[in-house]
């Protein structure tokens, strides 16, 4: 019995790590305001993923175009990855550290897309603390095949 609980045991953790890896959208919320008055409409936005050497990792769309958002008191959410936007690739932030979100804004006031600064570094979603896990988990695959054993996992 304490053999298979510790298979259903490592078979669910195995599971929860995979879905946090492949999840493919992370909702972000963010403020908005023009000359320290928050901005109230709908914004054509823009977003991309990009490492501390400026080197674009993922774009919310191939073809450069943007996406219309409601923006109520300043505030919006997104979900990067999700809402007609290009996937997130699960590796992305095992493979790339440290990532900036990258946001700019068109608000139909004519000045175009303009650059919501600064660049948001990801240190909070499930993808950024789940990279550190993943790290784990690929450094226990390189133990070799009964390297341990039931006596080392054992109380004393």
């Amino acid at each position: 019995m304490k053999h298979f609980v510790r298979i259903f045991l490592l078979f669910w953790t195995g599971l929860q790590f995979a879905s946090v890896l492949s999840a493919e959208v992370v909702p972000y919320t963010g403020k908005l305001s023009v000359d320290g008055i928050n901005f109230h409409g709908r914004a054509e936005f823009s977003f991309a993923i990009r490492d501390a050497n400026g080197t674009v990792h993922w774009q919310h769309a191939a073809d450069n175009s943007s996406i219309r958002v409601n923006v109520i008191n300043g505030r919006y959410q997104v979900l990067l990855g999700g809402q007609g936007m290009e996937p997130l690739t699960g590796s992305l932030f095992l493979d790339h550290s440290p990532l900036f979100l990258e946001i700019s804004a068109d608000l139909g006031d004519g000045r175009g897309r303009n650059p919501l600064k600064p660049d948001q570094r990801i240190t909070s979603s499930a993808h950024a603390l789940s990279a550190d896990l993943a790290e784990r988990a690929m450094v226990a695959d390189s133990v070799s095949p009964g390297a341990i054993t039931d006596g080392m996992l054992s109380p004393k």
